[in-house]
């Protein structure tokens, strides 16, 4: 969420019709020097409202992200209210927080019924909005996210320093990047990828961004794959992906679950397949472009990715994919944010007084 403000921040041009700026910032500055939940408590319920009370001058607050809808009512009166909701992912899978995580979420987002105009990353998350939360659809606006197209006129360099182009040719390489929660359906690799190296005579490696995987589930691989049949490359950070995206075969994306799904458009943007899960918002991000499969098959991955091994992807199928990428930038999404606004202060204006 933070990467989302500060691309959007970076987006905003001097003459733009909007003169955006932060009431909050994401810093611990301002936070008495506490520790653990005192300071979480303090923060939330104390600190942040008393800011947004005071620190708010313009017609419009924006909330950039929907856990902190729980502001809304603290917005002086007069200012228009729009929130941006990623996903509602723990009201679909509560199991990944305790039960006191998932109700205090479930306040929160609660509050998004106090909205004037809410954002949605997608079409599929609009939909979710509406079921979930039961708010009227004409408030909810879909403005896709962007994505950060590479430097091509960079050279391309191993990250972190370490020889992963080495035996490139021989090797087929699959990204997977993001969290290891239940939802994100890794464990659908170790047999999807034993198939795939059984079907084909490159060495099938896997090479993965962000949380360290569970020790069974690396195991498994390891099992599959060999012990060079992993590589976790840890978290990178954001100037560093387009390195990673460009050192792979392919990056498979087997999430049951997605509000939008960044690394399916930034894959696009490195000229990288893009096999995805035919679930949620993903179909939507990738269009035609990217390859799909059933979450719950393994062989339907397998079978995937050993035809991109095989046989190689289409020129104008990768050119496409660029060009979807191309097409979502920060830029275009903060204009789609400025639409929202203006759509928000003309409902104002029309309505009865």
């Amino acid at each position: 969420m933070i990467r989302y403000w500060k691309l959007l921040e970076a987006a905003i041009h001097p003459e733009d019709p909007f003169c955006c700026a932060s009431i909050l910032h994401a810093s611990s500055d301002h936070v008495p020097d506490l520790s653990g939940r005192a300071k979480r408590l303090l923060t939330r319920r104390i600190i942040y409202p008393a800011m947004v009370k005071l620190r708010t001058k313009g017609e419009i607050v924006h909330i950039l992200d929907h856990s902190w809808a729980d502001l809304l009512p603290f917005v002086p009166k007069g200012a228009l209210k729009v929130v941006t909701v990623h996903d509602l992912i723990p009201l679909r899978f509560p199991g990944e927080l305790t039960a006191a995580q998932a109700g205090r979420f479930r306040k929160w987002v609660g509050h998004l019924s106090q909205a004037d105009a809410i954002i949605a990353d997608s079409a599929y998350t609009k939909q979710e909005v509406q079921d979930l939360l039961g708010i009227d659809s004409r408030k909810i606006h879909v403005v896709l996210l962007g994505v950060e197209m590479p430097d091509e006129t960079r050279p391309t360099r191993s990250w972190p320093e370490m020889p992963l182009r080495q035996d490139h040719g021989r090797q087929f390489r699959i990204g997977s990047i993001g969290s290891t929660l239940e939802r994100k359906n890794l464990s659908i690799l170790p047999e999807a990828l034993t198939r795939l190296q059984a079907s084909i005579q490159r060495k099938v490696v896997l090479v993965r961004v962000g949380a360290a995987l569970p020790t069974a589930l690396a195991a498994e691989l390891k099992t599959a794959l060999g012990d060079d049949g992993l590589v976790e490359l840890g978290r990178l950070p954001d100037a560093a992906l387009g390195d990673y995206y460009a050192q792979l075969d392919a990056v498979v994306i087997p999430s049951l679950y997605e509000g939008f799904g960044l690394p399916v458009i930034e894959g696009m943007a490195a000229r990288v397949p893009v096999v995805a899960s035919h679930c949620t918002s993903l179909p939507e991000v990738g269009g035609e472009v990217a390859f799909y499969f059933d979450p719950h098959s393994p062989e339907e991955l397998a079978a995937v990715l050993a035809r991109i091994a095989t046989e190689g992807v289409p020129e104008q199928r990768i050119n496409e994919g660029y060009e979807r990428a191309k097409n979502l930038s920060w830029r275009k999404c903060l204009e789609g944010v400025y639409q929202v606004y203006d759509a928000a202060l003309e409902s104002r204006m029309m309505a009865p007084r």
